[in-house]
């Protein structure tokens, strides 16, 4: 993903509407980035990567700066867990993690009320999905083409 940390800190602090997916896209070289938004969370891929990057903003404090973990993500009756590294400094504290935009995840989102996300060493915690089936279809589309 090209957007440097600081960049990243800038986008994911640009305001939200509580608990609402926004899609928004921006220009770079050499092809241009989406980024699926809401408070507590941001999926990004460069369009047409098919790769989309994870980054929830939680203090992983257990873990150090830079620390591979496995995180689980669950949501109904799915559950998957996915290799993710734990990302601290100045202006942002949270765990980065990829998944193809083909991963079977995406299809159970649209329909969920929330994703539930569990980091070892930490208390599980929510993501609510409110507005993401629009967006998310969107953006996700973006990601495979």
């Amino acid at each position: 993903m090209r957007p440097g940390l600081a960049a990243l800190a800038l986008l994911m602090a640009l305001p939200h509407p509580a608990l609402a997916w926004t899609l928004a896209r921006f220009p770079a070289e050499p092809v241009p980035f989406l980024r699926l938004s809401a408070e507590g969370g941001a999926f990004l891929c460069d369009e047409g990567s098919g790769r989309v990057e994870l980054w929830l903003e939680r203090g992983a404090s257990a873990h150090e700066p830079g620390a591979a973990l496995n995180v689980t993500l669950a949501t109904g009756g799915f559950s998957r867990s996915v290799p993710a590294q734990v990302v601290r400094d100045a202006d942002f504290d949270g765990i980065r993690a990829a998944l193809p935009a083909d991963d079977p995840l995406w299809s159970v989102l649209p329909d969920a009320p929330a994703l539930a996300v569990t980091v070892p060493g930490l208390a599980r915690w929510t993501l609510p999905l409110t507005d993401f089936a629009a967006p998310g279809d969107a953006f996700l589309t973006g990601c495979r083409s």
